[in-house]
């Protein structure tokens, strides 16, 4: 209880400097907080997407700006032009420019700006790196005990309250009393623990690091040294899953050691392990790249692929940091996040999405040749082609990256053949005593596609294979969001046992597709493949193969 009361002192009589110092980002947060703990969602939700992107990157932005400025006429410029580029980051994301990749330089743009943010903090603050993360550690561990505290309690007494003071009611009094509590408290005191530093490290905190912490993630890295030398000892190939563990490892790891360092005097154990840690890890950054470059080898580069590199890149240069000069530039390694982030999310041509982008065609155009059929194809080749064909027609921009002598619905169609099991309409597997059926539609050129009432129109095209029928249910569109097709697939089916006039019926019926309240897909072409048993009867454990094309409208 002395602890606890120690923190709430301590956190009253720093937060008129704190306030005083980050006054714009505390009114932006507490502004916010109060605008989603009393808006009506379903009838606002439209101005709460908006004022949600325009509040966290200008959140954001005046974090940066007051750490950086201390002058009242350079904070008044960067207070403008951070709120500017909030609301150019809203407009470019409702009115779609740049399509699904504003979203990819949103995020990247909010983490760099915020790295950079706290690099300046840290130069602030006048510490060691080693000395700041142990103080920072400290208060969060302090914020995150009283949050805990304040989140159990209120639940605690509100749904008391609830069910004895007003039965039959819902409980969405308690969900906007959790957002209070989190933008009111947890957000204002994370950023406090962060910028304001100046108490020393306690014995309790230093116990953990030292004592705890340091241990598991010792014991964890033996672990994995055993294993490698099991595999090459049976001289076996790395698990796939080995690059995932060794990155949760070092994310873990690398703050660890960088804190045991400020208690390598006080201690020999903790001393030998914080020098040894970074070092040790070489070997596995080794392993990691091995499981990587595998499957980049065998599938090709995507975003997660190009992203796991970048932080291979950050692993080695964070170590090399760790080892040399006394670590004197350690807290460099948070410029090197942000440079490495904004290459991989907002920088052209290098960001991980056109570089996945390139890569895929390069092996598409390598595995199909102009000049080829696709049944000339070997096994590995048509492997390979359906990979990277798959993967560039999810993408908003395909027709980009598409090699332009290839017949795209030839294209599709093969593919959908080589990818699932389903061949001719006819086939049939006597073990499974099933056949076959599709669907095939294609609207017509002449038509016109009417947008009366609609503000934005663009293409989009959904390509599943091999599916079942739950995973209808959450159909990805653009990679950004999911659709629900289920209905829509089911009742298409069900039209095909009429024929294909009554299919085709059904499709002209159903051309608008709602997604939400802002939002419909209008559906131009349709090729559908499932499984029927021998008397036409659709099997709901049965897999489907579908093509759906056509425009996407906002309102």
């Amino acid at each position: 209880m002395e602890k606890v009361k120690d923190f709430f002192n301590r956190l009253t009589s720093n937060y008129k400097t704190y306030v005083k110092q980050y006054m714009a980002t505390n009114i932006v947060i507490i502004i916010a907080t109060l605008v989603f703990t009393f808006a009506n969602f379903n009838a606002w939700s439209k101005f709460l997407t908006s004022f949600a992107i325009i509040a966290v990157i200008a959140a954001i932005n005046f974090f940066v700006a007051e750490s950086y400025f201390k002058k009242k006429s350079a904070r008044i410029y960067s207070y403008i032009i951070g709120f500017a580029i909030a609301g150019i980051f809203e407009r470019f994301v409702n009115y779609n420019a740049f399509g699904t990749s504003i979203y990819r330089i949103l995020i990247g743009y909010s983490i760099v700006a915020f790295l950079i943010g706290l690099f300046k903090v840290i130069k602030n603050s006048g510490l060691e790196l080693s000395k700041y993360c142990t103080r920072s550690f400290k208060n969060l561990f302090g914020t995150g005990v009283i949050y805990g505290i304040l989140v159990v309690g209120f639940i605690l007494i509100m749904t008391i309250a609830i069910s004895l003071l007003t039965p039959g009611k819902d409980y969405e009094p308690v969900m906007r009393a959790q957002i209070a509590i989190f933008g009111l408290f947890l957000v204002p005191a994370t950023l406090l623990s962060i910028t304001n530093t100046e108490g020393e490290s306690s014995k309790f905190i230093e116990a953990v690091i030292s004592f705890v912490l340091l241990p598991l993630t010792a014991l964890a890295t033996i672990i994995i040294y055993i294993y490698m030398l099991k595999i090459l000892a049976l001289r076996q190939i790395p698990q796939n899953s080995i690059y995932k563990i060794i990155a949760g490892l070092f994310v873990v790891a690398f703050p660890v050691w960088v804190m045991t360092y400020e208690y390598k005097q006080k201690n020999k154990f903790v001393e030998v392990f914080s020098k040894i840690m970074p070092i040790a890890f070489i070997p596995l950054i080794g392993l990691q790249v091995y499981s990587i470059g595998a499957r980049i080898g065998e599938n090709g580069i995507t975003p997660v692929r190009y992203m796991g590199v970048m932080f291979i890149i950050f692993e080695i240069i964070a170590i090399v940091l760790s080892i040399v000069n006394k670590r004197k530039y350690l807290t460099n390694a948070l410029l090197v996040a942000a440079v490495l982030m904004a290459i991989s999310t907002i920088l052209p041509v290098v960001n991980m999405e056109e570089i996945s982008n390139y890569n895929q065609a390069s092996r598409l155009k390598n595995a199909w040749r102009e000049g080829e059929s696709f049944t000339s194809l070997s096994s590995e080749e048509k492997a390979t082609a359906s990979s990277a064909y798959r993967y560039l027609l999810r993408q908003e921009n395909s027709e980009k990256y598409l090699p332009k002598y290839l017949d795209k619905e030839e294209l599709t169609e093969k593919l959908i053949e080589h990818y699932s099991p389903y061949g001719d309409e006819d086939e049939t597997y006597d073990e499974k005593r099933t056949t076959y059926k599709r669907v095939n539609y294609q609207y017509p050129d002449d038509e016109v596609i009417t947008v009366e009432g609609y503000n934005c129109i663009k293409k989009f095209q959904v390509y599943e294979y091999d599916i079942n029928e739950e995973n209808l249910e959450s159909v990805s569109l653009y990679d950004t969001f999911n659709i629900n097709l289920k209905d829509y697939v089911l009742g298409l089916i069900e039209a095909n046992k009429n024929g294909d006039e009554s299919a085709k019926e059904y499709i002209v019926s159903h051309r608008v597709h709602r997604v939400d309240d802002s939002r419909d897909i209008y559906i131009t072409d349709v090729n559908l493949s499932y499984e029927v048993d021998l008397e036409g009867n659709y099997d709901s454990k049965e897999r489907i193969s579908i093509v759906i094309k056509g425009c996407f409208l906002i309102k």
